[in-house]
């Protein structure tokens, strides 16, 4: 296999303030996990300096916090010279085995499950980020990102239906008419495109089971 094909690895950001015997499976550590990753290069050193992209603020505010304490973050690189498919199957054993904080409860402050799997939601305020990392700073963190995820889909629900209730209540009749006639037909397009499949599965979800005919009697 050529140098090309296996140029990947797999490493780990460690906490240098919480020293000790870290062990999952084979691979032990003698700080704690914070966060694991895949990459190639100098991915591991990009991984580890702080930037406000948005794309994991929590594994961002623990990094400023560290530097902030002149404590740094130590880096590790687990295995190396891996072909790129090796090396997310690895990543994602090792997240799954760890555990994320945000989900499972372990260490980890990583949002995706790894293993070139889909990224999770990180569409939180910097507000939001710092408290739930004062919780997790303080073992006083009880929640999942899961749960948060939830709370902000439902807020904004309750939102867009207040909204759509005051541009409702401003209409006039004519206004509303027109509405409903748009409304009626969009779902009438959308049925049409849903295959026999999808709208049973779709009815089903919205709890629109169709009835079963009343038997008839046979004279």
């Amino acid at each position: 296999m050529s140098k090309t094909k296996s140029k990947y690895y797999v490493y780990a950001l460690l906490d240098p303030t919480k020293p000790g015997t870290y062990k999952y499976g084979r691979v032990v550590f003698n700080h704690e996990p914070f966060y694991v990753g895949k990459g190639c290069s100098n991915r591991i050193l990009n991984s580890a300096i702080p930037e406000d992209s948005g794309s994991n603020p929590f594994k961002e505010y623990r990094i400023k916090t560290l530097n902030k304490r002149k404590n740094g973050t130590i880096m590790l690189i687990i295995k190396d010279r891996l072909p790129e498919k090796s090396a997310y199957t690895l990543e994602g054993k090792l997240i799954s085995k760890i555990g994320r904080m945000l989900f499972e409860g372990g260490p980890l402050l990583n949002i995706a499950p790894g293993g070139g799997g889909p990224g999770g939601p990180h569409n939180f305020s910097k507000e939001k980020v710092q408290k739930i990392m004062r919780k997790i700073d303080k073992g006083t963190f009880k929640g999942s990102l899961d749960t948060l995820v939830q709370e902000a889909r439902k807020a904004f629900k309750t939102k867009r239906s207040l909204q759509i209730k005051r541009r409702w209540a401003d209409m006039t009749e004519k206004e509303r008419a027109a509405a409903r006639q748009r409304n009626s037909e969009g779902v009438k397009r959308y049925w049409a495109s849903l295959s026999k499949k999808d709208r049973k599965a779709h009815a089903s979800k919205l709890g629109r089971r169709k009835k079963p005919s009343p038997k008839r009697n046979k004279s």
